[in-house]
């Protein structure tokens, strides 16, 4: 009995995302609202001149800004299954028109929230607009959901996005819901939303010690790409601009990741191969322990790596995105391209 209530649910899930994301395609009211766009995924709001530049010279407008994540509790006194965590302290203002409160759900809590949907529906938003409130934010127009859902958590998450739609829809019957679509996800039903952001980077196994860049390569993107023209969510679109740093110990084992905001010094690297570096002698980097014979291999997000990808896309789909949308706003990622391929990229 319950297994065939289970299956009823997905069927109705599905026919819902069918019909949203039919309903997208065909809807232009958004054209006049096409715009560049930038996600801002740190743990502090603040911006120095440098980004405020490069918003203003790339005509950037839009900024989905990492508002908290929601993790397990594995605390021995918890009292809910999962908490916020890592909230943004917001200490400076983003020079755009519109800031999209984004939510970063782990796949261990996505699980947890199985039933309780509606619960943790009212307890998003609420918190998104408490924030928002406080810090003098204007109350947002769309939310977005980041969560690297499975079919087995599928729906627990299609349930949670109706919820906060309906949730939304309380506060400003006009609000949006969006959430980031993995490659992966291509295959599978689209998630009842307003449209979907297509992430074209951590294509790769980060912990594969033979992976040349887990963070885009086309060998890694194009085999998706087939399932693109029939997908029938409206899509934007979202490329790397970071770099890491990516730590092996001898056995070939991952051991952590460095962000690259972090230096390494010459003197303790010893170039092996392409992008593989062997540590020389032992030290401690952003907390993680580096010992003689480790390696390390820096990942970045080449223009022509980019733009092959882009080119791609457009090849597979000829539905034109709303946003392009870069990941993320750092004066360090923006050092790494030149202003001419920028405007190529948001092109």
């Amino acid at each position: 009995m319950r297994n065939n209530i289970l299956s009823l649910c997905a069927l109705v899930f599905s026919c819902i995302s069918l019909c949203i994301g039919c309903t997208n395609n065909n809807d232009d009211s958004n054209t006049s609202d096409k715009t560049n766009a930038v996600y801002y995924w740190r743990t502090t709001l603040e911006c120095d001149s440098i980004e405020r530049d490069f918003l203003k010279a790339n005509e950037v407008n839009r900024a989905y800004v990492r508002f908290f994540d929601i993790v397990v509790d594995e605390s021995p006194i918890a009292i809910d299954a999962v908490v916020p965590n890592a909230t943004l302290q917001i200490k400076d203002t983003l020079p755009v028109k519109v800031i999209v409160p984004t939510i970063y759900i782990t796949p261990e809590a996505i699980d947890n929230m199985q039933s309780n949907e509606d619960v943790w529906a009212e307890k998003i938003v609420k918190r998104i607009y408490n924030m928002c409130s406080y810090n003098e934010i204007d109350e947002p127009k769309e939310l977005q959901l980041d969560c690297d859902w499975t079919m087995r958590t599928q729906q627990t998450f299609f349930a949670l996005c109706i919820a906060v739609k309906k949730e939304l829809q309380k506060r400003n019957p006009e609000a949006l819901l969006s959430a980031t679509i993995r490659l992966h996800q291509l295959k599978t039903p689209v998630p009842p939303v307003d449209y979907g952001v297509l992430m074209l980077y951590n294509t790769g196994s980060f912990e594969n010690p033979k992976e040349f860049n887990s963070i885009i390569s086309v060998e890694n993107i194009k085999p998706y790409l087939k399932y693109l023209g029939g997908y029938s969510l409206r899509l934007d679109y979202a490329y790397p601009i970071f770099s890491w740093n990516l730590v092996y110990n001898r056995d070939n084992h991952f051991k952590g990741l460095i962000n690259s905001s972090y230096d390494l010094p010459d003197n303790i690297l010893t170039h092996i191969s392409e992008n593989n570096y062997e540590i020389a002698k032992d030290t401690i980097i952003n907390n993680v322990y580096l010992y003689k014979g480790d390696v390390i291999r820096k990942e970045g997000a080449p223009f022509k790596t980019i733009m092959d990808v882009k080119n791609l896309v457009e090849q597979y789909s000829d539905k034109k995105p709303r946003n392009i949308i870069l990941y993320q706003l750092d004066k360090k990622n923006i050092s790494n391209y030149s202003s001419d391929e920028f405007k190529q990229i948001y092109k």
